[in-house]
């Protein structure tokens, strides 16, 4: 998942930089709809990717360093996710496929989807609390 993201993204963020306006996903043209919302969403899922990748390489390490900064980028993770979520998921969803719009169905999916992703992140951060590795691991990958 994280791989699939990235690379459904990465050509996109090119643009938009190359550009300079964000470009849309799913077009590949500039982003009809840009406001604060989706550039903070923007740049909260990048800061996401580079902590889940910090996570996939220290998860499961004994020294103590690395036991260190696997908890430090899980919480770097868990709020870029929440920032983007929120900005790009849930506000951003609302204002433009809600309201202006009125693409309920494709909304509607967009905001379960993120409410369900952070959901389930919070509660790999009380396993992992807890030493209950197995199912914070879980809990993350239902997160992705």
């Amino acid at each position: 998942a994280w791989l699939i993201g990235v690379g459904g993204f990465l050509p996109t963020t090119l643009l938009g930089l190359y550009h300079g306006i964000p470009y849309s996903a799913t077009s590949l043209k500039p982003h009809s709809d840009v406001d604060c919302w989706l550039c903070i969403h923007a740049v909260s899922m990048w800061l996401w990717c580079l902590a889940v990748a910090m996570q996939f390489w220290s998860g499961g390490q004994s020294q103590v360093q690395v036991k260190a900064i696997h908890r430090c980028a899980g919480y770097l993770g868990v709020g870029a996710l929440s920032s983007g979520m929120m900005s790009g998921g849930i506000i951003y969803t609302i204002k433009y496929d809600f309201l202006v719009h009125d693409q309920i169905a494709p909304g509607y999916y967009t905001i379960v989807i993120s409410v369900f992703a952070w959901v389930n992140m919070v509660v790999a951060i009380a396993k992992a609390r807890q030493h209950r590795t197995a199912e914070h691991k879980d809990f993350v990958l239902m997160a992705f």
